[in-house]
């Protein structure tokens, strides 16, 4: 029995505004996967920055180191 294969997740809190003034806040696990920490971190970024809806934000982003088969 080996050791199974680490991964890089990126995970974040996405708030989203709705046109009628209500929001949400749910923590979502994004399914890209990384081989690095710093790969990761340049993706969320650039997603946070650049392809977030008018309406979303990440507040809180990070990268996790996991199993494969845990996320």
């Amino acid at each position: 029995m080996g050791r199974k294969p680490m991964i890089v997740k990126a995970i974040a809190l996405v708030c989203t505004v709705y046109a009628v003034g209500e929001h949400s806040c749910p923590t979502v696990i994004f399914e890209e996967e990384f081989k690095t920490v710093k790969e990761c971190n340049t993706w969320l970024t650039r997603k946070r920055v650049f392809q977030m809806p008018p309406n979303q934000k990440i507040v809180m982003g990070d990268c996790v180191v996991t199993r494969k088969e845990k996320l």
